[in-house]
């Protein structure tokens, strides 16, 4: 019977000798480390000699170990240039991953008709992750020689091949990807089949639009969506296209939001009866891109929508109107943008503001000087802009008001906005602000006076040409120089 003392000594000597164990294969790792880290300084070293070198590199092509042969693969065409592709296309069959895709990426790179073979020998090879990303090495170097190849890649059984294949013929953008790209609108798997809609998108091939049809009825949302925002691309964004209609009255948000985005994105006046169906959506977001599709539709009557969203019950739907309008320079509907200057919303009144200075019409200054004084920062800042777009005389003392406003955001803007009147009065105003503002608006003040290329500045220009701020000095004498004073 052993002993509990004995059973000690005999744990103790398993302890030493599986510690020993692990520090000879500590000890034999470190030293494949370090052979490893020389054998690839030598490699580098090889490459930098040019020809010379070369022999070493293809004797490491061999190498048992599969870092080695990675790297000579990357090393040798420094060495031979072109003449290397025969001896780096063996390696797309390597049995190491790492290797076959390290002379895959190298092929790619280097290009030629020599090339062609061995790519087509890894875009079929046996391993999946090898097949994927020399599709991406293609898209990579937009290379138009292997699009059948990638073509036939989208009926890989492995998704992310047929993820990498199309988005390799989407960067590569060749029209002879399109029957694959109209066949991958099936996939059954819905970003392939999304990113193959947008890919015949960006070819606008009105053949596309009888299958994107078809396709509308796809149990995906996302597939629906696309296609929804496809078909006015392709010139089918009307409620005489069956399958668009359908789409617009899509019982899922995201879809109607995708039909809303397509007319946005190709604006034009056969979409506007479907943009009005939009601009009626329940759901908010459809609106607001309801509302961008009508802002570029060329026809008077696109407006007058606007007109009508202005008063709609969300508030970023109005301010979104608004701005809109203002953007259109729809001067017909500036009443009913001034009647929105009370609004209980501060994003609706900067988008007033905004709008009143698109408009440009010197009888809003009244309206804008309320702004002017609103109780929200942000919408005085657009506010006092928009007066100095209005631009007349009148604008100089609303200007000189808000020059002394509580945030200096607001006070900031004014000096640009005289600058833009650039009337008598606003440029004495901005003289006087050279000697007395604060050192943020003088400098400002000493820009605008520059830019406007003032004579009557000269005198007040060369006194702060003297003055003992710094920054105020170099901005007087970058206006001198451009006023010629």
């Amino acid at each position: 019977m052993t002993s509990p003392s004995g059973t000690r000594r005999a744990s103790g000597a398993a302890v030493v000798i599986f510690l020993a164990s692990a520090l000879c294969a500590r000890a034999a790792q470190d030293s494949a480390t370090s052979a490893l880290a020389a054998t690839l300084k030598e490699l580098r070293a090889a490459s930098a000699k040019g020809a010379a070198g070369a022999p070493a590199i293809v004797a490491a092509l061999k190498d048992p170990r599969p870092t080695v042969r990675a790297a000579a693969a990357q090393l040798l065409p420094a060495a031979k240039g072109a003449a290397a592709v025969a001896d780096i296309a063996p390696l797309v069959d390597d049995r190491e991953e790492s290797v076959a895709l390290s002379a895959a990426g190298v092929l790619v790179k280097l290009g030629g008709a020599s090339t062609a073979e061995p790519i087509r020998r890894a875009l079929a090879s046996p391993s999946s992750r090898v097949r994927s990303q020399t599709a991406g090495y293609l898209g990579d170097a937009r290379d138009a020689r292997f699009v059948k190849e990638l073509g036939g890649l989208l009926s890989d059984e492995v998704p992310g091949v047929r993820g990498n294949a199309i988005d390799a013929l989407r960067a590569i953008g060749d029209p002879a990807a399109f029957p694959y790209f109209m066949a991958a609108t099936g996939d059954k798997d819905e970003e392939i089949a999304v990113s193959a809609i947008e890919a015949l998108v960006n070819l606008k091939d009105p053949r596309a639009a009888a299958r994107l049809s078809a396709v509308s009825s796809s149990p995906s949302a996302k597939v629906r969506a696309s296609v929804a925002h496809a078909l006015p691309v392709l010139g089918h964004g009307t409620l005489e296209d069956a399958a668009f209609t359908r789409l617009v009255h899509d019982g899922t948000a995201e879809v109607r939001l995708g039909a809303a985005t397509g007319l946005r994105d190709s604006p034009s006046p056969i979409g506007l009866p479907a943009l009005k169906v939009l601009a009626g959506d329940s759901d908010p977001g459809v609106r607001r891109a309801a509302i961008q599709g009508l802002r570029d539709t060329p026809v008077p009557e696109a407006a007058r929508e606007l007109a009508k969203l202005a008063r709609d019950t969300d508030p970023d739907v109005r301010a979104s109107a608004v701005f809109a309008l203002g953007a259109r320079g729809a001067g017909d509907a500036a009443d009913a943008v001034v009647a929105l200057a009370r609004d209980p919303d501060a994003k609706v009144r900067t988008a007033v503001a905004s709008a009143l200075g698109d408009f440009a019409r010197p009888g809003d200054l009244k309206t804008l000087a309320i702004l002017a004084s609103d109780p929200m920062p942000p919408v005085r800042v657009v506010a006092v802009a928009s007066i100095g777009r209005v631009g007349t005389e009148a604008a100089v003392p609303l200007l000189q008001a808000a020059l002394g406003d509580a945030d200096a955001s607001v006070r900031r803007q004014a000096v640009p906005s005289l600058g833009q009147v650039g009337s008598a009065g606003a440029l004495g105003v901005l003289r006087g602000l050279v000697a007395t503002g604060d050192l943020e608006a003088r400098v400002s003040a000493i820009d605008q006076l520059r830019d406007r290329k003032d004579r009557g500045a000269v005198q007040v220009l060369r006194k702060a040409a003297q003055d003992p701020a710094e920054r105020v000095r170099s901005a007087a004498v970058r206006a001198l120089e451009a006023i010629g004073g």
